[in-house]
């Protein structure tokens, strides 16, 4: 099953919105940029229902929220019009006063009082903690969910996140 159903006509149809939609972008108007946006819109789904018990499983957590650690990572690129594509890696051991977020389409009034808000690793580690949930992913994937190009992000971070998953 392709992650992009029909990806020529999409990254056609990507290709043409793109080179309207930036100079709006860079205008900062994102509704008349977005308008015509081409979603991609797949008939199929590769979606697997869970298979049984949470205490019993292995638990990845994936955070669209930007998040990064400060001093050791370099933050988001949210100046870029289409996005930054690239990902963090969070250790499990990564202290909440240790992460920040850089991703300019959401407030972050919240997720700077409480990580948890946006990226939930300290409430999962309390949910491993007391049997709710099973073992969790040694590692936190963290990407900014501002991705226009979704060919581009699959091709370079869809590979790697399946092999780290898989480790």
């Amino acid at each position: 099953m392709e992650v992009i159903e029909e990806r020529g006509s999409w990254e056609e149809r990507y290709a043409e919105w793109v080179k309207d939609a930036i100079p709006l972008i860079e205008k900062k108007d994102i509704q008349g940029a977005f308008s015509s946006y081409p979603f991609v819109l797949n008939r199929e789904s590769m979606v697997t229902p869970g298979s049984g018990d949470l205490s019993a499983g292995r638990i990845a957590l994936i955070s669209s929220s930007g998040a990064f650690i400060v001093n050791s990572q370099e933050p988001f690129d949210s100046t870029n019009p289409v996005g930054d594509p690239t990902y963090r890696l969070i250790p499990l051991s990564t202290e909440k006063e240790d992460v920040s977020f850089r991703h300019e389409h959401y407030s972050k009034k919240f997720a700077n009082v409480d990580p948890n808000v946006v990226l939930p690793l300290w409430l999962m580690k309390d949910l491993e903690a007391d049997g709710t949930i099973g073992k969790l992913h040694d590692r936190v994937l963290s990407f900014q969910g501002y991705i226009t190009n979704s060919a581009h992000f699959i091709d370079t971070a869809g590979a790697d996140f399946a092999s780290i998953l898989r480790s």
